[in-house]
């Protein structure tokens, strides 16, 4: 027989911590609202309605950006890891996600669209930059391909954003190196001021890191998790989904 294990999902737990991560972030940042791998197993329909008050969704996988809209969500959705191969640019176009371009082979890939005129203004595209994460993300070497990049979208017309990876925001200090990697990404490439950006994670979200234009995307503490392994007192109290 098997064990009568049973799992109860709460929509209001999920919207109660997400209203406890904007009550720590300054009025003028706005919020994504992470929902990779599923929703972090809890499933896009729970996210979907659980996160009702956030800015936009973040997710990994298109199929779970189309999944939301189905649903029924019209607010952005970023597309963390952006594109995966030329079949997925008649997919983003119509659902009008959001991109993040990690590598200069999806930028190709998006220039005939671009260059016809058929992406949407609702779409904002969002460049990575790989300040020591060393996950995904342009290199310094990249300098000349992303400011040309960069120069083409606003030539087009389209709102540019600029997104990095904090690898280690739950350490005192630990987000400071990668942060000056990113000003001086930003500096040295002439981004303009009131670009967005997009650099916090839960734990950088929680210590009150959040910068100016920035858009902070939490995604464990929405969950019910700290992500303060051993101090439970830097975040408010969460609830379990």
């Amino acid at each position: 027989m098997p064990r009568p294990i049973a799992l109860v999902l709460r929509p209001h737990a999920l919207a109660h911590n997400l209203q406890l991560i904007r009550a720590a972030t300054p009025a003028d940042r706005r919020l994504w609202a992470v929902a990779k791998a599923d929703a972090y197993g809890h499933g896009v329909a729970l996210a979907v309605k659980a996160f009702a008050a956030a800015d936009g969704l973040a997710v990994l996988d298109l199929a779970e950006a189309e999944a939301a809209r189905a649903l029924g969500w019209t607010k952005p959705i970023l597309l963390l890891e952006g594109l995966f191969g030329p079949a997925d640019v008649s997919r983003v176009l119509a659902i009008e996600a959001d991109l993040v371009f990690h590598h200069a082979r999806q930028f190709s890939w998006w220039r005939e669209p671009l260059e016809a005129g058929l992406v949407s203004n609702n779409i904002r595209h969002w460049l990575k930059l790989n300040t020591g994460m060393n996950r995904l993300g342009f290199k310094s070497a990249d300098a000349p391909v992303l400011k040309a990049a960069a120069e083409t979208l606003r030539n087009s017309g389209h709102a540019v954003g600029w997104l990095t990876h904090f690898a280690r925001a739950e350490e005192p200090g630990g987000t400071d190196s990668q942060r000056q990697v990113f000003c001086d990404w930003l500096d040295a490439l002439d981004v303009p001021p009131h670009e967005a950006r997009s650099t916090c994670n839960s734990a950088a979200t929680w210590c009150g890191l959040a910068q100016p234009a920035e858009w902070v995307r939490p995604g464990l503490s929405l969950y019910g998790a700290s992500p303060f392994a051993s101090d439970t007192n830097r975040s408010a109290p969460l609830a379990s989904a």
